[in-house]
C-alpha cells in the first residue's frame, strides 16, 4: 500500500486560507498475483496542516482563516481554540494541560476507503500520514468517525470534552487513556528521535 499526497496553497497575500494547506493523499495498493498485478485506488485521506505560528507573523486572525475553508474547518477551530485569542481552549488545556509546545495542527478531515475495500485497516494510512505531516504539530486533530473509532483510540487519540473532536500529541511520549492526566515527560512511535539527532534530557 502507498500513498500519493498533493499540497494545495492558494498563492495571495490577501487570501486567509493561504495559511491552511489543503492535503490529499490517494492511496493505492497492487492487487491480483505476480504475473496479472495491478495498481488499484484503495481510498483517500484528506486534511489540513494549520500553520497557527504562519498565522500569528502574519497579523491573520485565526478564526478568520479556519472560518474562510469550509463547516468542518470552522468546526474544529471551534473545538481546539479559544476565539478570543487563538490560544489553546479550555477542553485542550483540561487534556494537555501546558505539555504541548507547537501550536500548528494535523487536521484529518477525512478517511475514506472505496466500497471493495471497506473491511480494509486504515492504521498504515493514518500513521503514514501523522508521520509525514504531523510529527512537528502540536496536535493532530479529527472528527468522531464511530466506524473506525477503534483505529484512531488505539493511537491513542483522547476525546475533548464536550467536543466530538478527538486529539493526539505528537510531541507526548505516553498519550494515556481519556480518564488518565497526561504526565510532563512522556513516547510514541509519532516522536522518536530522526536519525543524527539526539534527545536532550
Amino acid at each position: 500500500m502507498h500513498i500519493r499526497f498533493t499540497i494545495e496553497v492558494i498563492c495571495g497575500a490577501e487570501e486567509p486560507s493561504r495559511i491552511i494547506p489543503r492535503i490529499e493523499g490517494e492511496v493505492f495498493d497492487f492487487v491480483g498475483d505476480h504475473a496479472d498485478e495491478k495498481e488499484v485506488t484503495v481510498g483517500r485521506i484528506g486534511g489540513y496542516l494549520v500553520q497557527v505560528g504562519r498565522a500569528f507573523d502574519e497579523g491573520e486572525s485565526l478564526f478568520a482563516v479556519m472560518d474562510s475553508i469550509d463547516q468542518a474547518v470552522h468546526d474544529c477551530y471551534c473545538a481546539l481554540f479559544d476565539p478570543r485569542n487563538d490560544e489553546w481552549s479550555a477542553s485542550v488545556l483540561a487534556t494537555y494541560g501546558d505539555n504541548i509546545t507547537s501550536m500548528d495542527v494535523l487536521y484529518i478531515e477525512s478517511v475514506d476507503l472505496e466500497a471493495e475495500f471497506k473491511s480494509m485497516d486504515i492504521t498504515p494510512i493514518v500513521r503514514e500520514t501523522i508521520a509525514t505531516f504531523g510529527t512537528n504539530c502540536g496536535l493532530v486533530a479529527h472528527e468522531e468517525q464511530p466506524e473506525n473509532a477503534k483505529v484512531w483510540t488505539g493511537f491513542g487519540f483522547r476525546k475533548l470534552p464536550d467536543s466530538d473532536f478527538y486529539t493526539y500529541a505528537p510531541e507526548l511520549l505516553h498519550q494515556g487513556g481519556n480518564d488518565e492526566p497526561i504526565p510532563s515527560i512522556s513516547v510514541s512511535w509519532a516522536n522518536r528521535v530522526r536519525r543524527g539527532r539526539r534527545r536532550v534530557p
